[in-house]
């Protein structure tokens, strides 16, 4: 985020001096910057999303686990 920030001050500041080519050079690199860090965002959210889905399946697994439990213990004092 902060380098991010930096970028927008330097793009600024090279805009209010005329820098064209510095500021399309910086530009880019914040597009860059942007992409890179949305990209890590979306793999981070697919990878928590795939964790709880795990542990979901999980605790169902659990649950049904203990359902035949007290079953089995009920059928053996009928």
């Amino acid at each position: 985020m902060k380098i991010i920030t930096t970028t927008l001050v330097l793009l600024s500041l090279l805009a209010f001096t005329g820098c064209n080519d510095q500021l399309n050079e910086e530009a880019s690199n914040l597009k860059d910057d942007v992409t890179e860090a949305y990209d890590n965002l979306i793999k981070e959210i697919e990878e928590v999303t795939t964790k709880v889905q795990e542990t979901a399946e999980k605790v169902e697994e659990t649950y049904n686990d203990i359902k035949e439990a007290k079953n089995a213990i009920g059928n053996v004092f009928e």
